[in-house]
């Protein structure tokens, strides 16, 4: 995972538990000092039919009339509460919270999201591993 300025990925797990997956650092193309590159490693394990979201602020900052911004707690709720039989089902059901929440303002950022069902065989499991660009 690199840091290009997107929020961390959210990872909805089978039994319905939400989390960051906290990666940290610099944005990719930031200039960087020597401090900056201090290396950290986070690292996850993904089971079947586990999710991972990736995407852009534009959904957390979804504004509605009120001006009033989606936000993280509600994006997790969003996330906990969502289908996780298809990574295409849940992108909908996100898009179609957003939309809800903006109603009828104006959207002023982009929202953009990518969703991955981990699909696997029993002997194997996938691992998301994050270093800091060098």
């Amino acid at each position: 995972v690199v840091n290009a300025g997107c929020l961390e990925p959210l990872i909805r797990r089978t039994q319905g538990q939400v989390e960051w997956l906290t990666a940290g650092g610099l944005p990719l193309g930031m200039e960087v000092t020597p401090a900056d590159l201090r290396r950290q490693k986070v690292e996850t394990t993904l089971r079947n039919g586990d999710m991972v979201i990736f995407m852009t602020d534009g959904v957390v900052e979804a504004k509605n009339k009120a001006r009033q911004m989606l936000g993280f707690n509600s994006l997790e709720s969003i996330v906990a509460t969502g289908p996780y039989h298809s990574a295409e089902a849940m992108k909908l059901h996100i898009l179609d919270k957003v939309e809800a929440h903006r109603g009828a303002a104006e959207q002023d950022d982009d929202v953009t999201i990518v969703v991955v069902r981990v699909k696997e065989n029993s002997s194997h499991v996938t691992q998301i591993l994050h270093q800091p660009f060098e």
